[in-house]
């Protein structure tokens, strides 16, 4: 477990990943992890999920952990 900044381990982190539409007002895939997993090491795996579940051509923006 990750200690969260305030040095509070009783206080757990976590990640929600997040893909939305263009034009970001609908949710189109959410998902809850872990505060210990990297981003860069995820990345790859969430599109790959993603477009398993959809089955259609999407254009992905992400920031530079990509």
């Amino acid at each position: 477990m990750v200690t969260p900044p305030d040095h509070r381990p009783d206080l757990k982190q976590f990640m929600v990943d997040l893909m939305c539409s263009g034009d970001g007002d609908i949710p189109l895939y959410l998902r809850v992890a872990s505060g210990n997993e990297s981003d860069q090491a995820i990345f790859a795996q969430l599109m790959a999920e993603f477009r398993e579940q959809w089955q259609c051509e999407a254009l992905f923006v992400a920031d530079a952990a990509l």
